[in-house]
C-alpha cells in the first residue's frame, strides 16, 4: 500500500511538472542552457519570455525534487521611493516587485502547494543586499531586472553559488537605470571574454518578442531611436 501511494505521489508530481514549449529559436537555446548550465544569463528585449521561462523552469525543478528551494531577488529601483518606505515584513515589502514570477509559481504548483512552499520558506524572496553574506546550495536563485544591478553586486552574487545551485540572471540592458556599465552587461562581458565553462548568455532580440504585436513595435522603435528618445 505504501509503495502504491508513493508511486501515485510520484506520478502526480511528474504531471505537475508541465513542459515548457519554446516559441522562438532563442527560447529553445534558453531552455537548453537551463538544462545544462549552472549560470544562465537571458539578456535582451522585453516581452521575449525570459522571466516566465525561468520561473516555470524553477517551478518544475521544485516539483521534481531536483532542488529544495527557490530564491527570488531583483534590484528594487522604484519611482522616487525606496523599498524601506513600504509597511510590513520583508516579504510584504518585496513581494510586489517579484509578483509576476510568484504568479507563475502559483499557476504551475497550484494554490495549496504554492502557499505551503512560501510559508515554509521553500520559495523565498531576498533583498540583493542580503545575498552578499549568504551561500546558496540545493536551490535555484532567480535574479530578475538584472540590468539595474551594479558590477559590484554581480561580484557578490556570482560568488554565492554553492553545490547544486543554479543562478539565472535575467534582464534587458536597454532598460537600465545604472550610470556606466550595468550588471548584466558586465556579467555578459566576463562570461564571453573569459570563456566561463559552466555559464551561457542567451541574447534575445526584438524579433523574439512574443508578448504582443504592439510591444514588438515599440521595442523596435525605441531600438532605432537609441539615445534620441
Amino acid at each position: 500500500m505504501a509503495k502504491r501511494n508513493k508511486r501515485k505521489f510520484e506520478e502526480e508530481r511528474q504531471e505537475k511538472a508541465q513542459p515548457i514549449v519554446a516559441q522562438t529559436q532563442s527560447q529553445k537555446e534558453y531552455l537548453k542552457a537551463l538544462q545544462n548550465k549552472t549560470l544562465v544569463v537571458p539578456a535582451g528585449a522585453a516581452g521575449t519570455g525570459k522571466s516566465f521561462i525561468m520561473a516555470s523552469h524553477a517551478a518544475n525543478r521544485l516539483v521534481k525534487g531536483e532542488v529544495e528551494n527557490v530564491v527570488l531577488a531583483r534590484p528594487y529601483v522604484t519611482m522616487g521611493k525606496s523599498v524601506g518606505m513600504f509597511p510590513g515584513t520583508i516579504n510584504d515589502k518585496l513581494e510586489p516587485f517579484v509578483k509576476p514570477m510568484l504568479e507563475v509559481f502559483r499557476k504551475r504548483l497550484g494554490d495549496n502547494d504554492f502557499e505551503c512552499r512560501v510559508r515554509t520558506g521553500r520559495i523565498s524572496i531576498q533583498p540583493l543586499e542580503a545575498i552578499r553574506g549568504m551561500s546558496f546550495e540545493n536551490c535555484i536563485l532567480l535574479v530578475d531586472e538584472a540590468q539595474n544591478t551594479t558590477p559590484e553586486e554581480v561580484r557578490a552574487i556570482v560568488t554565492r553559488i554553492g553545490e547544486n545551485c543554479q543562478l539565472v540572471f535575467c534582464g534587458d540592458p536597454a532598460q537600465s537605470d545604472i550610470k556606466g556599465e550595468n550588471g548584466i552587461d558586465f556579467l555578459t562581458r566576463i562570461i564571453e571574454d573569459h570563456g566561463v565553462d559552466d555559464a551561457e548568455v542567451i541574447h534575445f532580440k526584438p524579433e523574439d518578442i512574443v508578448r504582443s504585436g504592439i510591444t514588438k513595435q515599440f521595442v523596435q522603435i525605441f531600438d532605432k531611436l537609441g539615445g534620441d528618445i
